[in-house]
């Protein structure tokens, strides 16, 4: 399974629209509907760097959000 090990970086601006990049392992290329979810706010899709990387963009929000990533486009981790 995908592991999440640590995001970059750890906050941003509260207008959005922010590249973060997630680190773990065991993430593959075949996982072309890969989702990311800030919080409460709305799935957006992610994009593959490499079985190390993923990458997403900050939605609009102030506070402090979990980051969720489904590798898969389903199950969130």
């Amino acid at each position: 399974n995908p592991v999440i090990h640590r995001i970059h970086p750890s906050s941003g601006h509260a207008k959005g629209g922010y590249l973060i990049y997630v680190e773990g392992s065991r993430f593959f290329s075949f996982f072309n509907t890969i989702r990311c979810r800030f919080g409460t706010i709305g799935d957006d899709f992610g994009n593959f760097v490499n079985e190390s990387f993923i990458s997403c963009h900050t939605p609009p929000g102030k506070g402090t959000v979990y980051l969720q990533i489904a590798p898969n486009g389903v199950d969130y981790i």
